[in-house]
Parts: structure tokens; sequence; C-alpha cells
């Protein structure tokens, strides 16, 4: 019988969002009907017919369900707008200063470009004052708390940042060098007549002795903090996950952001490989993936 009081009650709160709540008050209601079943099977009634008329004095209680499901979806979406996240001294000084070191950076790279025509000079100039800001951004970002989740370490913040400081440096490192080495190298070739390809080839294995040891150990560490970061999620917002298919959103946008970073890398290694009139070629294909991905994920879920 009490099997057949829990497939009664299951049929009752079939489509309901399970939550711990409502498994409480479906437990509730099979203690009552079990109860009352037994009051009028001791005076005679049948199993079967002693459960239809529970049913019955049991009525509607729908809304009951509904008051239960509706206050749980109340919880879930209050937890993401509760409570305030006041920035602290360093983070409110911080990001202005990063960013206007940032635009500072640009405008004297694009000074120093059109008053020497060098791209080393312009490269050169550029470089302290980009990659020291997002190294900056880097960190201050992961040290914040957000609504949705816990902040990372200072001490794990300043690898990550380390990381990125290591990319960005071999990437600017490594452009400086091809540059450099193709001028000098383009002067030898005219002085003795030596094919251009020579000098080309000179520049390209030249920028990857310096892209290598410095690109390569950035990425295997910035591999390995992802790999082993912690899930920093805050409760509500784990509360919510169990409820809700989110895990291919969380795959998606790792994956989405894998690839305009790459996109970004070839972006410039093929600029100063190959020119930048063609390196742009790149975000069309990183568009085409995009797309691809859309489809992917939306096809998963559905």
């Amino acid at each position: 019988m009490n099997e057949k009081i829990e497939h009664a009650v299951d049929a009752i709160f079939n489509g309901y969002e399970d939550t711990a709540e409502l498994r409480d008050f479906k437990k509730e209601i099979g203690v009552n009907l079990a109860e009352r079943i037994a009051d009028m099977t001791a005076k005679g009634v049948s199993a079967e017919e002693a459960l239809a008329k529970a049913m019955d004095e049991l009525g509607d209680i729908t809304e009951a369900a509904d008051a239960v499901s509706r206050q749980k979806r109340q919880e879930i979406i209050g937890g993401a707008y509760t409570g305030t996240f006041h920035l602290d001294r360093l983070h409110v000084i911080g990001y202005p200063v990063l960013g206007l070191v940032f635009l500072f950076g640009l405008i004297t790279g694009a000074i120093t470009w059109f008053a020497t025509g060098m791209e080393t000079a312009a490269l050169g100039a550029l470089m302290p004052f980009i990659v020291t800001p997002v190294c900056g951004f880097v960190f201050l970002g992961l040290t914040q708390e957000t609504k949705t989740r816990y902040p990372v370490p200072k001490k794990r913040s300043f690898f990550y940042a380390l990381a990125v400081l290591l990319i960005l440096s071999g990437i600017f490192i490594s452009g400086l060098t091809f540059f450099a080495v193709r001028n000098d190298s383009g002067a030898v070739r005219q002085a003795a007549a030596e094919p251009h390809f020579v000098s080309e080839n000179i520049s390209l294995v030249s920028m990857l002795s310096v892209l290598v040891p410095f690109c390569l150990p950035g990425a295997a560490l910035l591999a390995f903090l992802v790999l082993s970061e912690k899930d920093r999620k805050k409760p509500w917002l784990r509360r919510l996950m169990e409820t809700q298919d989110e895990v291919y959103d969380e795959k998606f946008g790792l994956l989405s952001g894998a690839l305009w970073i790459a996109a970004m890398g070839f972006f410039i290694l093929l600029g100063i490989a190959a020119g930048w009139h063609i390196s742009w070629i790149v975000f069309l294909f990183a568009v085409a993936v995009q797309c691809i991905l859309n489809y992917l994920v939306l096809k998963k879920k559905t």
C-alpha cells in the first residue's frame, strides 16, 4: 500500500520542479494519507477504496505545490541580486590608473610610429604601457569578488598575471626581434646582393627563437592554473546549476574564449610574418568556427 500511496502522490506533482522543499511536502502528504487510509481500513473499508476516498478528501493541493516551487525559484533568483560587493581601495584606484596607462601607451605608440616610421621604435614604446596594464587587469579581475564567484587568492592571481606577462612579452619581443633583424639583414642583403628570402627567413627564425622561450612557459603555466582551478561558484549559483543545465554554457564560454585568444595570437604572428594586409583573414575563420560552436551547443541543448 505504501508503494501505491507513493505513486499516487508522485502523479499529483508530476511536472513540478524537484526540490528538497517539494520532496518534504510530498513525504508529509504521504504520511497523512497513510494515517487516513489506516483509519478507514480499520472500519472495514477496503484498501483500494480507502485510497480513493483519501485522495478525494485531499482535494486540490497543486496551489500549495505551486507556492513551494515559486518560493524556491525566488530564493534562487534572489540570491543573484542580494548583497552588494564594494570594491576595496586597491581595485578602486587600480582600474582607472591601469586604464590611463593603457590609453597613454596607445597614444605613445601611435606618435612614435608617425614620427619615426619604424616598427621597432613603435613596438618598443608600446610594450611597457600595454603589457603592464593587461597583467594588472588580470590580477585585479581575479581578486575581485562578484555576485556569482568568490575571489581567487592573491598568490594564485599573481601567477595568472605572470603567465600573461610571459605570453605578451614573448609576442612583443619577438616582434621587435623580427623587425630589427629584418632591417639589419636587409641592409646586409643589399650590400652583398643576397636574395630577399634569405633575410626574411633569418627574421622569422630569430622571431621564433625569442617567441618560444617566453610563450611556451607562459602557456604551460596558464594551462596548469586553469586545469587546477577550484570551483569558486557561490552556494546559490551551485543550487541553481543543479536544477538547470548550464554545463554547456560554461564549456561554450571556455571554448569561445580560447578561440578568440588563439585568433588574436595568429593575427599578430601572421601580421608580423606575412603582413598586416592579409592577417585579418584569421578573424573570418574565427567567426566561422564561432558560428559552428553556437550551432553545436544549441543542438546539444535541444
